[in-house]
């Protein structure tokens, strides 16, 4: 289990995960926290395998990925976001998120210049995924 609040990770690299990778059944909460221009080949900013992240009043800025640029939530993996920004994130599939098997719940977060040379350059849903977005 991992609490950040506040913290900033910022051109941090990977194979999975720039900023952040959750593995196996592990679980954060991640709030007031800015992940910039960090890069993966899936999820540059955060990367989800079958976990459970809350994120809230985070931004991902200028991160980039294969899959998923801001966030990747894979094999039955839960987030639930708010009040977050995806500013300019790129990716192949799915500039902002993307999701493969997994379930997303995100209110009062924006998309603002994410793009995707594929497809979804804000959100991208993957084998049976499922995404509620509100204002």
């Amino acid at each position: 289990t991992a609490t950040v609040s506040g913290t900033g990770f910022t051109s941090c690299s990977a194979y999975y995960g720039g900023g952040m990778y959750l593995q196996y059944s592990s679980t954060a909460t991640v709030s007031g926290t800015g992940f910039t221009s960090c890069s993966a080949s899936g999820g540059g900013g955060m990367f989800l395998a079958s976990s459970t992240a809350t994120v809230s009043g985070t931004g991902f800025t200028s991160c980039s990925a294969y899959y998923g640029g801001g966030m990747y939530l894979q094999y039955s993996s839960t987030a639930t976001v708010s009040g977050t920004g995806f500013t300019s994130c790129s990716a192949s599939v799915g500039g902002g998120m993307y999701l493969y098997s997994s379930t997303a719940t995100v209110s009062g977060t924006g998309f603002t210049s994410c793009s995707a040379s594929g497809l979804g350059g804000g959100m991208f849903l993957h084998s049976a995924s499922t995404a509620t977005v509100s204002g």
